[in-house]
């Protein structure tokens, strides 16, 4: 009975004293700055194939090892060539990039039916990436808990030389 004669005292300091709005979007842990893009599109056409292109590009330090590569899901008919190259290196600021034809038709490169996925996979300049993080000034970073966290988890991924791996998908334009 008490509870209930409680309740509209509840209800009204929940009323009154509204949730701050950055601590209830605050997260528990931060995650790396983006050391990559990627891109994947039609760079060309004919009567009956597509050439797909994947774009990589290094945006902190260099990534090594790095491999390209590209497949259809949902359609083991569909085979892209070539489908895998290796890079040695992509220095920071610089690209790299997989051509490959599938044989469809453009009309058919449109079709939401069809996923072409292009991947990335590499190991990261996690030097580099620890430094941006380290001298970052602005705001992101700014819960040096949850900063030293993640250069920690950084520092581990690096000591076991962990891969990263990437996805894009080629999305067809809507008709809208």
């Amino acid at each position: 009975m008490n509870l209930l004669r409680a309740l509209p005292l509840i209800l009204a300091c929940a009323v009154t004293f509204p949730v701050n709005a950055e601590t209830s979007q605050s997260k528990d842990y931060y995650i790396p700055p983006e050391s990559i893009t990627k891109e994947l599109s039609i760079s060309s056409f004919t009567k009956n194939t597509v050439t797909f292109r994947l774009s990589v590009k290094s945006l902190i330090g260099t990534a090594k090892n790095v491999k390209l590569s590209a497949k259809v899901i949902g359609n083991d008919d569909l085979k892209p060539v070539p489908n895998i190259l290796a890079v040695e290196d992509i220095s920071e600021g610089k690209s790299a990039s997989l051509d490959f034809i599938l044989p469809i038709t453009p009309k058919q490169a449109q079709d939401k039916s069809i996923k072409v996925q292009g991947d990335i996979e590499y190991l990261p300049d996690y030097e580099e990436i620890i430094k941006n993080i380290e001298s970052n000034t602005a705001d992101t970073y700014k819960n040096p808990v949850l900063k030293e966290q993640l250069i920690d988890s950084l520092k581990k991924n690096q000591e076991n030389n962990l891969k990263s791996i990437q996805s894009t998908r080629f999305i067809p334009k809507s008709d809208n």
